[in-house]
C-alpha cells in the first residue's frame, strides 16, 4: 500500500510539475544577467529552437518544443532535484502525508502572483485540478494516464482536491483494492 501511495504521489508531482503555469517568483530572478547599468532599454532574449510551440498550456500540449518553453516560465508545487529525484519545494514550501498515505496536504508559498498580478493561492490549485479531472483525453492528453483516468472513470485515483484555507491545499486519494 505504501509503495502504491508513493507511486501515486510521484504521478501527482509530475502532473503538478506541468501545471500551475503563469506563477513565478520575485522580479529579482528575472534573469537580467547581473547588468547593473540599466539604461531603460527593453531587454530581449533571442533563443533558437527546432520549431514553434504548439501552445503554452502544459496540460494540453504533447510536443517537446512547447515543453521547452513552459518548463522555463511556469513553476510547480514541487520539483525534482537538479541531479536526482529528491522531491524539493516549489510553490509548496512544505507538505504532509497522512499515515494511511491517502491525504497529501501542501502548504503554499505566500506572496506569489500570476503574470496578471492575481494572487496565487489554494483556490488556483483546486481550479486547475478540477479543470483537468473534468476534462477528457482530447483536452488533457497526459492526465488520464497519470491519474487512472478522469473524474467519472472508475480507476481515477483522486477523490477530491480542496482548499482548506487560502494557502493550503489537500489532495485526498481513493482507496483502490
Amino acid at each position: 500500500m505504501r509503495k502504491k501511495s508513493w507511486s501515486i504521489l510521484m504521478l501527482l508531482i509530475l502532473l503538478v510539475s506541468s501545471a500551475l503555469y503563469g506563477c513565478g517568483g520575485d522580479e529579482k530572478s528575472s534573469g537580467e544577467g547581473g547588468n547593473s547599468g540599466d539604461n531603460g532599454d527593453p531587454k530581449v532574449l533571442i533563443f533558437g529552437r527546432g520549431g514553434d510551440s504548439v501552445g503554452l498550456d502544459p496540460g494540453t500540449v504533447t510536443d517537446g518544443e512547447s515543453f521547452k518553453v513552459t518548463k522555463n516560465i511556469f513553476e510547480t508545487l514541487v520539483k525534482f532535484g537538479e541531479q536526482d529525484t529528491e522531491v524539493n519545494p516549489g510553490l509548496a514550501e512544505e507538505w504532509k502525508v497522512s499515515d494511511d498515505g491517502l491525504t497529501y496536504t501542501f502548504m503554499l508559498r505566500d506572496g506569489v502572483k500570476f503574470q496578471d498580478g492575481t494572487d496565487f493561492n489554494a483556490d488556483a490549485v483546486v481550479k486547475n485540478f478540477e479543470r483537468w479531472m473534468n476534462g477528457n483525453a482530447d483536452q488533457f492528453p497526459y492526465y488520464g494516464s497519470m491519474f487512472g483516468g478522469f473524474k467519472a472513470d472508475e480507476g481515477h485515483v483522486i477523490k477530491e482536491v480542496k482548499a482548506t484555507d487560502d494557502m493550503t491545499v489537500e489532495f485526498v486519494l481513493k482507496l483502490h483494492s
